[in-house]
């Protein structure tokens, strides 16, 4: 593993050293063929060249993964691998990350893969696309643990009307707390804030006569009268799934995943034996 700014270097020179021991086997063809005559009429490669280039191209095939990396960019690229990524493991080392979805009532697995991405957050919508391309069906309902929290995800599953559990992180305890019977939320002293404006992506609630509370120092701009909340969609969407998982169904759900999906990973390290995959690539 290298620095893009490394291999850029290490081409540069390789491509100065290349054109210099090319122009020494062509000069070194012409005497032998002044000495000996032209047997074959082609030119030699020399071994020597040959591995330059082979070395080259492996440089510019990691430069060119780098460059079309579409997550955040590596901060170094193997030029034996370029797909793989420095990972946490047993320590820091070149990983790939298996993703792995299983059927709760055959026990049966509907999609596996790998992705060269360090943590599976960004995963969930690319599991439930692969589970539907290789089914042929979208599944009802989703369940999965704290890896997969990203927000937009957790609205994407809202939007195409799947059932979804996602056990969220912890997350920093909210001052306001949401009502969704009301659409309302409350705030550390209890009063009101009601719905004033919904926009494309968030939501606007506030209330009147805040600048008498004893909090409003610390809660609301110099001048105001009223606090506001800025809700995005996402934040909506976490909240609602936050409520959904503390439900008795929800920890009957996340039981559920456990007693699926884990019996499958031990079983493939420990009865399989299968605890690494040697090949290169995704």
């Amino acid at each position: 593993f290298k620095t893009p700014g490394t291999l850029r270097q290490e081409l540069k020179g390789l491509e100065k050293e290349l054109k210099a021991s090319i122009l020494a086997d062509i000069e070194g063809e012409k005497d032998e063929d002044d000495r000996y005559g032209d047997d074959d009429g082609e030119g030699k490669v020399s071994p020597e060249v040959r591995n330059k280039q082979k070395l080259a191209e492996r440089i510019r095939a990691a430069l060119k993964e780098y460059n079309d990396c579409e997550r955040a960019k590596p901060k170094s690229v193997s030029v034996t691998d370029p797909e793989c990524r420095m990972m946490k493991g047993k320590g820091i080392n070149p990983y790939y990350n298996a993703q792995a979805a299983i059927d709760t009532k055959s026990r049966m697995v509907v999609a596996g893969y790998a992705v060269n991405a360090c943590c599976d957050s960004s995963e969930l919508i690319p599991a439930v696309n692969r589970i539907e391309e290789i089914t042929g069906s979208c599944p009802s309902c989703v369940v999965v643990d704290r890896g997969y929290t990203r927000a937009e995800h957790v609205v994407e599953l809202e939007q195409r009307g799947i059932d979804g559990y996602v056990f969220l992180r912890q997350r920093r305890k909210q001052k306001f707390i949401y009502n969704p019977s009301k659409d309302s939320y409350r705030c550390p002293e209890g009063k009101e804030l009601t719905l004033i404006e919904a926009g494309k992506n968030r939501r606007c609630y506030a209330r009147q006569g805040c600048e008498t509370c004893p909090r409003a120092a610390s809660c609301i701009r110099t001048g105001a009268s009223r606090r506001v909340l800025h809700i995005k969609d996402s934040e909506a969407a976490l909240l609602r799934m936050e409520a959904k998982t503390a439900t008795a169904r929800g920890k009957a759900m996340a039981v559920l995943r456990a007693s699926t999906i884990e019996p499958l990973f031990g079983f493939l390290k420990f009865a399989r034996r299968l605890r690494q995959m040697t090949v290169r690539g995704l």
